[in-house]
């Protein structure tokens, strides 16, 4: 027999508070309730979810394992909620475009689709994708990942559609004595980037990124790797002179270069912006979105000026999607 979703509400309750008369407390159920609930629970799952801890009762590994199943089901009820709301309210036909980690990117080009923007991340918006929660999602992908789709989106039902080609350029402080910027066409350095934290979208290196491109080859590179789950955060922080970074041109430009300046590398790291697709969702409408998309993604994104040469620039990938 399945459990209810009072039980569950019960089990991510104990999750968050970690004993069962905190948890009874916060979802407004007597401790005797609570208790009876709980047993319920067990009788129709065969299994022990709690032990005992002092007087009190706290969950078990099996416990855990369904409380963080119950608090993600949750998650995805409310957002299956918020949508119906939405819908009921006219919104049915209007895209939704990912804001993961390159959310200045996403909200440029959210604003040429007049689409939903929603939040996503480099860990969850594939699942986000195949799952129907989201449209499209733009992100930078590397000439390895192009050439093998699947290293860059896992498995099937998704689809990717070339937009731009980009470069990585080193993003650094302005005014900051400790950062040596040199003339605008110098390559910075991959020793400038030693001692210093590093802000990175993620900690898992990227294949044909600057892990791969430039600090393995090199045999040297930033050791003190600081997370940030969003591209306008790096910016802030660097601008700050909280760290360095490594982004996209593209994404970058048209931040207060009173705050930021960018550099080159070398030897260059090429990236081609993309657009990723459910091959499942929206049909004609997310495909003509995909070709629009195409077609001014260059005008609203146009490379920092230092980083991309005239010369060194190449056209962008046709549209038309691909199955990966």
């Amino acid at each position: 027999m399945q459990l209810d979703r009072p039980h569950l509400e019960l089990l991510a309750a104990m999750l968050a508070d970690g004993r069962l008369t905190a948890a009874a407390e916060r979802i407004a159920l007597s401790p005797s309730a609570a208790s009876r609930r709980l047993r319920e629970a067990e009788r129709r799952v065969g299994a022990t979810l709690t032990e005992a801890d002092g007087r009190t009762l706290r969950l078990t590994a099996s416990g855990r394992v369904l409380a963080d199943a119950a608090v993600r089901a949750q998650r995805l009820v409310d957002e299956a909620e918020l949508s119906a709301r939405w819908l009921d309210r006219g919104t049915e036909g209007r895209l939704r475009m990912g804001a993961g980690f390159h959310d200045r990117v996403a909200a440029r080009c959210a604003a040429v689709l007049d689409a939903e923007l929603l939040r996503t991340s480099e860990a969850t918006m594939v699942g986000d994708l195949r799952d129907g929660r989201l449209d499209l999602v733009v992100d930078a992908l590397s000439p390895p990942q192009l050439a093998s789709p699947d290293s860059a989106v896992p498995g099937h039902r998704v689809t990717v559609n070339p937009l731009a080609d980009d470069r990585l350029v080193a993003v650094l402080p302005v005014g900051n004595a400790s950062v040596d910027l040199g003339p605008p066409d110098r390559p910075f350095p991959i020793e400038g980037l030693e001692g210093r934290p590093y802000l990175i979208s993620g900690l898992d290196p990227k294949l044909g990124f600057e892990f791969d491109r430039l600090f393995r080859p090199a045999g040297r590179g930033p050791t003190d790797l600081v997370r940030v789950e969003s591209l306008a955060g790096v910016l802030e922080l660097v601008a700050a002179g909280a760290g360095l970074s490594l982004q996209p041109a593209r994404a970058v430009n048209g931040f207060d270069p009173d705050r930021v300046a960018v550099r080159p590398l070398h030897p260059p790291v090429p990236i081609r912006w993309a657009v990723l697709a459910s091959s499942d969702a929206g049909g004609s409408a997310v495909a003509d979105a995909a070709r629009a998309l195409a077609g001014r993604f260059v005008e609203v994104n146009p490379a920092a000026a230092s980083a991309v040469s005239e010369k060194g620039k190449t056209p962008p990938g046709r549209p038309g999607f691909h199955r990966a």
